[in-house]
């Protein structure tokens, strides 16, 4: 809270809020308030999961003790106006690291999981974690495919199950414009690196530049 202390907050809200609003609505909102501060002082103390924080289930009770935390501060009808937003994420995210930490899924698998859960998300909320969601998850489960040896039709599967089919035809046309590049770049070195190693063309190469006429 800055420099100033829970009682000075309270006080120059109170101050603020009473220059636009009358009883009962000034009673209603500033009792609002008030538990909302306290409910910010007791978040702090909640403890802290005896968990790896590698794992999901860590910042599951987290969110659990957030819940049962405001369930003492504030009714439901208010909870659902002040977290119903923030909850909607918080779940997908948990859900999300779930499905991605299951090792009972193979990547295809955890694909076609991801691509569920992201369907349940209300159309807003689509809109809003499409591109951010969908990329990282591209980049892990890839990831885990190529560090395993995994074959070109699982990366396929997964990309499909994933983004769909167009997204995934993009996405090798983009693997085969970065496979032929890299592949020139390595053609290249490999010339540059023949060359290099034979003494007569190294000499050659040292005396390229042009030679001067010496006058003197």
């Amino acid at each position: 809270y800055g420099e100033k202390n829970i009682d000075q907050i309270k006080q120059d809200f109170k101050a603020y809020i009473e220059q636009g609003y009358k009883e009962p609505a000034l009673k209603q909102i500033l009792d609002l308030w008030n538990r909302y501060l306290d409910y910010r002082v007791q978040l702090g103390s909640l403890k802290e999961p005896s968990l790896s924080k590698e794992d999901p289930e860590y910042y599951r009770k987290i969110f659990g003790l957030m819940k049962n935390l405001r369930s003492q501060f504030f009714s439901d009808y208010e909870i659902e106006g002040l977290f119903g937003a923030e909850n909607i994420y918080h779940e997908y995210t948990l859900n999300r690291m779930s499905i991605m930490a299951d090792k009972s899924l193979n990547e295809v698998q955890k694909a076609q999981k991801l691509k569920e859960l992201f369907a349940q998300l209300p159309e807003d909320w689509k809109e809003n974690l499409e591109q951010l969601s969908k990329l990282e998850d591209l980049r892990k489960l890839t990831s885990e495919i190529k560090a395993r040896g995994g074959s070109v039709e699982e990366l396929r599967q997964m990309r499909i199950n994933l983004v769909g089919v167009e997204a995934t035809g993009r996405l090798e046309q983009l693997d085969q414009d970065r496979g032929n590049w890299k592949s020139r770049v390595n053609s290249y070195l490999e010339k540059r690196d023949v060359l290099n190693s034979k003494p007569s063309n190294n000499f050659e190469i040292k005396n390229l530049a042009i030679p001067k006429n010496n006058f003197d």
